[in-house]
């Protein structure tokens, strides 16, 4: 199959006015590259102002400091140094793959997101998704919390316009949501007050802050809600297997309206999700091997491609 010309991913994670605590701290990479699974060689010249997504390792590979500045890896986590796991995952026979620009939709100028938003709050999430179904999430608060158990059918995510309409309207309310229930679900709101400087950092923070629920409460039971779990809501919305659609957008928040800080340097960032939402005693997706029901469809060594053809693995 060919590959696609690398786009992705700008993922900065932030500490802008107030902590997020970050599920992986340790690793990010500056390099871009295109892995191959059938040739060790790279096509330098598709490489041009774009944003690679690559697999991670436990055991940090160097820098290539001559890469591009324009462009920024996005790498997947490998579950353990472990040898045992490492000759498990060589035997699955995956192919790396990249997501073109052209996988990114231009949604217009009707919100405030562009092409650079859309991409950082479209390419976060996928890299978070793929973290989790490779079993690298902590699942409940304390230090013995264990991780999720790997997912074998988390879904691919494809960026939908319409979505992004309906997260814009619903930001435009400007309100800082906090009654966190599964009879009133299908986005995730945040709000931020400070200075905004990169207008992609503070998507990122708040984006990491939804992902980050994961951590309170007691650990969920074979990847199953319940209705107590409602303070997981924004975790369980990015982390649900079967939502396939997304799309983000924010707008600023100046006019002290409910829940708003009267200065101009405040925003609410949405992002709404497609069909197949999440509720109580729900399994948020299957539990097993990174793409085992995938009927050879996956991406990016972990998620199921049930959206994107010219990314499937054949």
């Amino acid at each position: 199959m060919n590959i696609l010309i690398a786009v992705f991913v700008l993922v900065a994670v932030v500490r802008l006015g107030h902590s997020v605590e970050t599920y992986s701290s340790d690793q990010s990479s500056a390099s871009a590259e295109e892995h191959s699974s059938s040739n060790d060689s790279t096509d330098s010249s598709e490489k041009d102002e774009s944003v690679s997504v690559e697999e991670h390792s436990s055991s940090n590979d160097s820098t290539d400091s001559s890469e591009k500045d324009e462009s920024v890896s996005v790498e997947e986590h490998s579950s353990s140094n472990d040898s045992s796991d490492s000759s498990e995952e060589d035997e699955i026979d995956y192919e790396d793959t990249i997501i073109s620009a052209e996988s990114i939709p231009d949604c217009g100028n009707d919100t405030n997101m562009n092409a650079t938003t859309r991409m950082a709050a479209y390419s976060l999430h996928i890299v978070l998704r793929g973290d989790l179904a490779n079993g690298q999430v902590k699942n409940g608060n304390g230090t013995e919390a264990k991780n999720f158990s790997s997912a074998s059918d988390m879904s691919l995510l494809t960026y939908d316009c319409g979505l992004e309409q309906s997260a814009f309207n619903i930001s435009k309310m400007c309100r800082n949501e906090s009654n966190l229930n599964f009879f009133n679900v299908g986005s995730n709101s945040a709000f931020y007050a400070g200075k905004i400087g990169d207008v992609n950092q503070v998507i990122h923070e708040l984006i990491y802050g939804w992902w980050n629920t994961s951590m309170q409460g007691f650990p969920l039971s074979k990847a199953t809600p319940t209705a107590s779990d409602s303070g997981m809501i924004p975790f369980l919305q990015m982390a649900n297997a079967n939502t396939t659609k997304i799309g983000c957008a924010y707008s600023e928040c100046n006019s002290g309206r409910d829940g708003c800080d009267d200065s101009s340097s405040s925003i609410v960032l949405v992002c709404s999700y497609g069909t197949a939402h999440i509720q109580p005693n729900t399994p948020i997706y299957t539990e097993g091997r990174p793409c085992d029901t995938c009927n050879n469809t996956c991406a990016f060594r972990s998620l199921c491609n049930r959206t994107m053809p010219e990314l499937q693995c054949h």
